[in-house]
């Protein structure tokens, strides 16, 4: 975040200390695990395939479907830094033998790595890092239509972050540049008084693309006293189609600091 985005929103912008005090109350406002003692944790993924298998079969399927027992063993398991970064790996009791059957097989796993990887990417600014610029970094903080808009520079895209002004909840963060457009907004609740999220949906262009919409709702579950996910429910539409995917979280393993 270096060179200040300007944006014409009409308001007389805040002093430098005002600003920089704002930044860390909102800052403070959400639920941040790695600020809970946190430096990693990590935890095992199984997807509801049967579900899925019959969004994409269009029909019923049995318990003994072949290509869902095929499913059913291979293991996922994911390791997320306190930044955000994540390891994806997997394991499979066996494998396909026909190459037809084994590239289906791959986009299946495929397409689940790359869900959940997707997922963190969005959801660490909430739970892990943070949604808003550093406090000593060029960025414009005004008032429109009764909620706080923070407008920045992030190398060749520029962010504005609209943000309630009684509890810092973010409403919108819309990321722009030559090739993108998007929008993400966030939803909350509150636990140990702080934001927690629980859902956002997204849509973005890339470049000449069409557009690519994005629904997820987070459940969470208890584990050493913490707030970690438990299910998520992740739709994705874009011009051709649309699917589903429920993926649950469980075995977590949490390295503190």
């Amino acid at each position: 975040m270096a060179v200040l985005a300007v944006f014409g929103f009409g308001a007389t912008p805040a002093s430098s200390q005002a600003k920089a005090e704002l930044i860390q109350k909102a800052q403070s406002a959400y639920y941040n695990i790695p600020k809970r003692g946190v430096a990693e944790f990590q935890c095992s993924i199984t997807p509801d395939w049967t579900t899925m298998l019959a969004e994409q079969l269009k029909t019923e399927v049995k318990p003994d479907n072949p290509g869902l027992t095929l499913l059913r063993g291979v293991h996922f398991w994911v390791s997320v830094s306190g930044t955000g970064k994540t390891k994806l790996s997997h394991e499979a009791d066996v494998s396909p033998m026909s190459k037809s059957d084994l590239d289906n097989f791959q986009k299946a796993i495929g397409g689940v790595e790359e869900t959940v990887d997707g997922f963190w990417k969005s959801a660490s600014i909430f739970l892990l890092t943070s949604a808003f610029p550093r406090p000593e970094t060029a960025y414009g903080l005004t008032e429109k239509d009764g909620s706080y808009v923070i407008s920045y520079a992030e190398g060749k895209y520029d962010v504005v972050t609209t943000l309630a002004k009684d509890d810092y909840a973010i409403a919108e963060i819309k990321v722009t540049s030559s090739a993108l457009s998007s929008s993400l907004k966030p939803k909350f609740t509150k636990a140990d008084g702080a934001l927690l999220l629980v859902g956002y949906d997204s849509e973005y262009r890339l470049g000449s693309e069409g557009r690519s919409h994005i629904s997820v709702q987070i459940k969470y579950q208890d584990v050493e006293g913490l707030h970690l996910p438990s299910d998520l429910a992740i739709q994705t539409s874009t011009d051709v189609g649309s699917n589903e995917m429920r993926l649950h979280l469980a075995d977590y393993q949490i390295k503190r600091r």
